[in-house]
């Protein structure tokens, strides 16, 4: 069980007014990380994974991290939507010094085995607004069509996003 943040902890005040909400009762764990080790090229990582269930809201999220001999390589987030059968990548990250090594490619293909899992039958892969710079639109489009992503231009404000993938299993 993770740590519940109360509401009259330090941490609880420093939350926007939007995840105060899902903070009133916390973030709760009902299982423990589960680890498993991939083999990448030539390097082993470790995946770590945990499903996050807000109880204000009811909604499912997977966590999944990826580590190298302890250290931090990269990350997504999973937002799971049941009435419409969709997950969304809300987080897919690897620090710059690490990208170009197939870390966020098994990252994706783990998000898309967890998506399956939760019943989704699409995917979406958003570029973020702040990362859609001249260098980074081209690369995210890149990315995503060579990974079987339907790619598109979808500038929008909220949620803030400039580009969108998607995938239909």
């Amino acid at each position: 069980m993770e740590k519940v943040v109360s509401e009259n902890s330090a941490a609880f005040r420093t939350f926007g007014h939007l995840e105060r909400e899902a903070c009133v009762e916390g973030w709760r764990t009902p299982n423990s990380k589960k680890r498993r080790q991939a083999q990448v090229r030539e390097a082993t990582y470790q995946f770590t994974h945990r499903e996050l269930i807000t109880l204000a809201r009811g909604e499912r999220y997977d966590i999944v991290e990826v580590r190298e001999r302890g250290d931090f390589r990269g990350r997504m987030h999973i937002q799971h939507d049941d009435g419409q059968r969709i997950s969304t990548f809300t987080e897919l990250w690897v620090p710059r010094e690490y990208r170009r090594r197939g870390i966020g490619t098994a990252l994706l293909q783990a998000g898309e085995i967890y998506a399956r899992a939760a019943g989704s039958d699409r995917v979406r892969l958003p570029l973020h607004e702040a990362d859609a710079s001249d260098i980074g639109r081209p690369r995210a489009e890149g990315f995503a069509l060579t990974n079987g992503y339907a790619w598109k231009r979808k500038v929008s404000r909220r949620p803030n996003y400039d580009g969108l993938g998607v995938k239909s299993f």
